[in-house]
């Protein structure tokens, strides 16, 4: 188990070391990191997109990608609460 600072309650933190498996962490912080970059290059290509057209195909790719956001958020909810 790592080392907790004192001003942290033990309580608390056997739940967030102990509680959660190192690979579901791992999991956890792959998929935020997509789609932090998914949401960023919708956001670069919404701003350069010249056709009405390629318009319609990245709001889609916005809209799947905030599908994916809410997704992961309920998972990782469900997840911490057990």
């Amino acid at each position: 188990m790592q080392s907790v600072p004192d001003y942290i309650p033990r309580r608390y933190s056997e739940f967030v070391w102990s509680k959660h498996d190192p690979q579901l962490l791992l999991l956890f912080g792959g998929v935020l990191a997509l789609l932090v970059v998914a949401s960023a290059v919708g956001g670069i290509l919404k701003r350069t997109a010249k056709t009405e057209s390629a318009r319609r195909v990245i709001d889609n790719l916005n809209a799947r990608t905030r599908a994916w956001w809410k997704m992961s958020a309920i998972f990782r909810a469900h997840a911490i609460s057990g």
